[in-house]
C-alpha cells in the first residue's frame, strides 16, 4: 500500500458487513443447538468451549461482549506453545512484535507498530505491562517469566482511561492462579533444543475455613545457540531462570477479601547474543541509505557467519548477565451496598546488569561493560465500581512513583583503554483519577464513555566522566539535570450495538497518551541543546471500527477490526553526531486484524488471525557520510503483513491424554531502525512449530517439544530473536 493509500470507509465497511452476513447465515442452526442445551435440564455441551472471561474493563466480562480487539490465552495454552516469558508472547498473536536492545537483552513488545523507540535503561514503553494489578514501569520486560500464569490478555489499542499512562499502544495483562479452598498441586517438565529444559511446580490449598496459600516455583535453562569462535569468548544465547511466587488469601468476612503476594525470580544470561555484519554508505538520488557487503567490516574482520549462527567476539562471554525483579502486592476488596471497592498496592524492584561487546569482533575496541540500572516503582489504586440499572461506572484514583538509578560504562580499548563512565536517574511522581461509564439506552445500544487525567513531575540528572580502567579520573566530567511538570489526558466514547447474543458491533473514538521524558548521551556524546534535552509527550488518537460474532453455540467465533491511528509529538529515535535523541514526529497508522476460531469437532481447535498495517513516520531527519535528507519512514519492528494458524487435537491415550498440534506464525519484512536503511532490514520468514504430548488422568504433563524455523536460509527460531534484536 502506498503512502497515500487508505483504509477506506468502503473496506471497512465491507468487512463488517462480511461478519454481519456470515452470522446471518446460521441463526437458526444455532437456535437449535441452543435449544437443544436447554432442554437438557440445564446440561452443557461437552465439546463446546469454554467462555473466555476477561478482565480488560477492570471487571470479569465474557471476551466476546468486550468491544476491545483482545486475545487470551490460558496458562494451558502458554505452556503448549512453549511460552515462558513476556516477549514469546509475540509469536501467538498478529500485530504485536517483540522489540529491543542491548541485543535482546532489554527486550519490550510492540502492538500495531507502537513501540518503544527510547531505550535508555530509565524509559518506560508505549505498551504497558501489568502482573495481578501491578504495573512494571522498567522497559525492560524480557525477565517477567510465566510463572504459574493463569490467563495472559493482550488488549489492542489505547488503553489509557482504565489502566492509565503509558498504555498508548496497548498493554499485556498477566494473571496468575490463585489460592483455592481445595488442594492442588501440578508439576510439569518439558525438553527442545539447545538443552532447553523448563519445570514447573504448584501447590496450594486451604489453611483454614478462611484463610488459603499458594506457592509455585520454576526452572528453566538453555544452552548458548550462537557459537562464538573466538579463544577468549563464549558461545551466547544461554541463560538460567529462577522463579518463585507465594500467595496468601483471606477472607476475614463475607464483604472482605485479601491477597497476599510475594515473588522473586532472577535471569542469569550470556553477553548480549550480537551479530557483525559490514555494510556501506549509499546516495540514491539524494535519500541516503546503507547497504549490507561481504567486504571486511571497519575493523578489517569478516563479517559474522549469519547461515550458521557464528560470531568471533573476543570480549564477548557466556555469562556475566542478570535480570531480577521482586516486589509483593497487597489486593484487597470491600463489598458495600451495590457497589465494590478495590484497592491494590504494588511495589516492584528491577534490577539487571547487561553486556555487549558492541563491535563483536576479534579485537577489543568497544564494550558495553557493564550496564546496570534498578528501577523501583511503588503504585496505589483505589477503584469504585457500582452498576445500578442501565448503567454501570468505574472510578479511582492512582499514585506512581518510579526511582530510576543507572549506569552504562563503555569501555573504549581503541582509545587506548580508557572508559566513559555515564551515570543517571530519573524520578517520575505521577497523580491521576480516572472514571468510565456504560449506559444501555436501548435494550440493543450502549454507550460507553471515559476520562483520566495526570499530573505528572520528573526529576532528571546526568553526568558522564572520561576515566581510566581503574576508575582514576581524566576529565572533569559532563552534568546537567531537567525537571518536567506535565499534564496528559487521555478519554474514550464508543458505541456498541447488539443486534442478537451472537453479534457485537462497536465503533470508538480514544486518546491515548506517553509522558515525555529526557535524552540520555551516548557514551557520554554531546550535551543535547537545550531544545532537544526534554522531549514532548506523544498523543494518540485511535479511530476504530469492529465486529465480535459467535456461531453454533460459540464452536466458532469471527473477530475483527480496521483503525486509524493519528499521531501528534511520536517519540522517534536518531542518532545524531555519536548521540543518541528521541525527538517528536508526526505519524499515522492504519490497520485491518482478523480473529477466527472454531472447534469443528470433539477435540480439534483451529486458529487463524491475521493483520495489516501501514504506519508512516514523517519529517524523520536520515543521513550518513554521503547524503542528509527528510523523509517519510515505517516504523521499526512494524510489518506490514502477520498472520498466525495453528490445529490441535486432543484424545484419549493410555489412561490418560494425548495431543498433537502444530502453529505457523508468518511476519513480513520490517526495518529495525528508523531510517529504514537497507542494512537494517529483516526480511519476511516463517516460524513451523510442532508438539506432541501425554497428559496423565491426574493432570501431569510429559511432552516432546519439535522447534524448526525459516528466516532466509537461517535454520533455528533463535536465529529470528537475533535479526530483530541487533543493536544499531
Amino acid at each position: 500500500m502506498s503512502r497515500n493509500s487508505t483504509v477506506t470507509p468502503v473496506s471497512i465497511g465491507r468487512i463488517l458487513a462480511s461478519l454481519v452476513a456470515v452470522q446471518a447465515m446460521t441463526p437458526a442452526l444455532g437456535q437449535e443447538v441452543r435449544a437443544l442445551n436447554d432442554a437438557n435440564e440445564g446440561t452443557t455441551n461437552s465439546d463446546a468451549p469454554a467462555e473466555v472471561v476477561v478482565t480488560a474493563q477492570k471487571r470479569k466480562q465474557s471476551a466476546q461482549d468486550v468491544g476491545i480487539m483482545l486475545n487470551a490465552f490460558s496458562g494451558a495454552e502458554l505452556t503448549q506453545q512453549g511460552v515462558t516469558s513476556v516477549p514469546d508472547i509475540a509469536k501467538l498473536t498478529p500485530g504485536v512484535a517483540v522489540a529491543g536492545s542491548f541485543a535482546g537483552q532489554n527486550a519490550t513488545l510492540s502492538i500495531r507498530g507502537i513501540t518503544q523507540q527510547d531505550f535508555s535503561i530509565v524509559a518506560e514503553s508505549p505498551v504497558a505491562v501489568y502482573v495481578d494489578d501491578g504495573y512494571m514501569a522498567a522497559n525492560n520486560s524480557s525477565g517477567i517469566g510465566m510463572l504459574d500464569v493463569q490467563q495472559v490478555e493482550i488488549l489492542k489499542g489505547p488503553q489509557g482511561t482504565l489502566f492509565g499512562r503509558n498504555a498508548t499502544g496497548g498493554l499485556v495483562n498477566i494473571t496468575t492462579r490463585k489460592p483455592t479452598d481445595t488442594m492442588s498441586a501440578i508439576a510439569s517438565v518439558s525438553y527442545s533444543s539447545y538443552n532447553d529444559v523448563q519445570t514447573q511446580v504448584a501447590v496450594g490449598g486451604p489453611l483454614s475455613d478462611n484463610v488459603q496459600a499458594r506457592i509455585a516455583g520454576m526452572y528453566q535453562r538453555n544452552d548458548g545457540w550462537l557459537t562464538n569462535i573466538s579463544p577468549t569468548g563464549g558461545d551466547l544465547g544461554g541463560q538460567e531462570t529462577v522463579a518463585v511466587r507465594g500467595q496468601i488469601a483471606v477472607q476475614p468476612s463475607e464483604a472482605i477479601s485479601l491477597l497476599f503476594t510475594a515473588y522473586y525470580s532472577q535471569v542469569r544470561q550470556s553477553w548480549g547474543p550480537y551479530l557483525l555484519l559490514s555494510s556501506r554508505s549509499t546516495d540514491t538520488a539524494g535519500i541516503p541509505n546503507s547497504v549490507l557487503v561481504s567486504e571486511p567490516t571497519l575493523f578489517g574482520q569478516p563479517p559474522s557467519d549469519v547461515r550458521n549462527l557464528v560470531v568471533n567476539a573476543n570480549d564477548a562471554q557466556s555469562t556475566g548477565g542478570s535480570n531480577k525483579i521482586g516486589g509483593g502486592t497487597v489486593h484487597a476488596s470491600i463489598k458495600l451496598a451495590g457497589a465494590e471497592l478495590t484497592s491494590i498496592t504494588d511495589y516492584k524492584v528491577n534490577s539487571y546488569t547487561l553486556h555487549l561487546d558492541d563491535d563483536a569482533s576479534a579485537i577489543s575496541f568497544i564494550d558495553d561493560d557493564p550496564t546496570e540500572a534498578r528501577v523501583a516503582n511503588f503504585s496505589q489504586e483505589l477503584r469504585l465500581f457500582k452498576q445500578a440499572g442501565i448503567a454501570s461506572m468505574t472510578a479511582g484514583l492512582y499514585y506512581l512513583n518510579i526511582d530510576a538509578p543507572g549506569t552504562v560504562v563503555q569501555r573504549l580499548f581503541g582509545l587506548g583503554g580508557d572508559q566513559v563512565s555515564n551515570r543517571l536517574s530519573l524520578k517520575t511522581n505521577s497523580y491521576s483519577a480516572f472514571s468510565q461509564g456504560e449506559f444501555a439506552v436501548a435494550p440493543k445500544v450502549t454507550l460507553i464513555g471515559g476520562f483520566r487525567g495526570t499530573r505528572e513531575l520528573k526529576d532528571y540528572h546526568y553526568a558522564a566522566f572520561l576515566q581510566q580502567l581503574d576508575g582514576a579520573p581524566i576529565t572533569d566530567g559532563r552534568f546537567f539535570s531537567g525537571q518536567s511538570s506535565q499534564w496528559l489526558y487521555s478519554w474514550k466514547a464508543q458505541a456498541e450495538y447488539r443486534p442478537n447474543r451472537d453479534l457485537l458491533l462497536f465503533a470508538g473514538y480514544s486518546r491515548g497518551t506517553k509522558a515525555g521524558s529526557f535524552n540520555v548521551p551516548f557514551a557520554g556524546g554531546a550535551t543535547p541543546p537545550d531544545s532537544e534535552l526534554y522531549y514532548k509527550p506523544e498523543k494518540l488518537d485511535s479511530y476504530e471500527l469492529g465486529a465480535k460474532s459467535s456461531f453454533l453455540n460459540g464452536l466458532i467465533t469471527l473477530n475483527g477490526s480496521a483503525f486509524y491511528y493519528d499521531y501528534k509529538d511520536y517519540q522517534a529515535f536518531k542518532f545524531v553526531n555519536f548521540s543518541s535523541v528521541v525527538t517528536n514526529n508526526p505519524a499515522t497508522i492504519k490497520g485491518i486484524e482478523l480473529d477466527l476460531y472454531a472447534h469443528p469437532a470433539s477435540g480439534l481447535e483451529l486458529n487463524f488471525g491475521g493483520s495489516y498495517l501501514d504506519a508512516v513516520v514523517d519529517n524523520v531527519v536520515i543521513s550518513n557520510s554521503l547524503a542528509s535528507a527528510i523523509a517519510e519512514r515505517r516504523p521499526p519492528y512494524e510489518s506490514k503483513w502477520q498472520a498466525v494458524t495453528g490445529a490441535r487435537y486432543e484424545f484419549s491415550l493410555g489412561g490418560g491424554t494425548a495431543s498433537i498440534q502444530g502453529d505457523v506464525q508468518y511476519r513480513s519484512g520490517f526495518f529495525f531502525s528508523l531510517t529504514n536503511f537497507g542494512a537494517t532490514s529483516v526480511g519476511g520468514y516463517a516460524l513451523y512449530n510442532a508438539r506432541a504430548a501425554w497428559k496423565t488422568a491426574d493432570a501431569g504433563v510429559m511432552g516432546i517439544s519439535t522447534w524448526t524455523s525459516v528466516l532466509r536460509s537461517i535454520s533455528s527460531r533463535r536465529s529470528v530473536m537475533a535479526a530483530l534484536t541487533r543493536r544499531i
